[in-house]
């Protein structure tokens, strides 16, 4: 079933995922806030690449965080609204009618907990620039997005 064919979801979002996109937002638009509060008061250089070993391997102008911390907020805005309609979503295959609300609410689940997962990184980013060890939260956040998604797949066709 194509996704303009498929019915709207109107089913309420599953246990704690509404509260985890609101709560996701506020982190992000507070990380935002605050990275683009500290650029003042940053070196004129700072680091703006890390390599495999977390050491900082090139350097730029301290403004360089502001649009960091705008796509930042962009990207969040961008899959918690996604994770609004999970109707979109393009999966591969029939989805029974009986299916359809368990597939949304699984695309939905899924883009929740992504966009957390890339908040942890992003934020662990801003982090790794302004903090000697903040890298270390950026990967766990990068371990997230992948196990997010894999899982999240596999979930949603499980459901179809």
């Amino acid at each position: 079933m194509r996704a303009a064919t498929r019915p709207r979801w109107h089913g309420p979002s599953a246990p704690g995922i509404r509260g985890l996109r609101i709560a996701t937002l506020v982190a992000t638009v507070l990380g935002a806030v605050a990275t683009l509060a500290v650029i003042p008061t940053l070196p004129e250089t700072i680091p703006t690449h890390f390599g495999v070993t977390g050491e900082a391997d090139a350097f730029g102008p301290r403004w360089t965080l502001a649009p960091l911390a705008g796509a930042w907020l962009a990207l969040q805005l961008l899959v918690a609204w996604l994770s609004t309609r999970p109707e979109w979503a393009q999966v591969p295959g029939p989805i029974a009618d009986d299916r359809v609300d368990a597939v949304h609410r699984e695309v939905e689940r899924m883009l929740v907990l992504l966009g957390a997962a890339v908040a942890v990184a992003l934020g662990g980013i801003v982090l790794a620039i302004l903090v000697p060890g903040g890298i270390a939260v950026a990967a766990i956040g990068l371990a997230g997005v992948v196990l997010v998604t894999a899982l999240g797949l596999q979930r949603v066709l499980a459901a179809a």
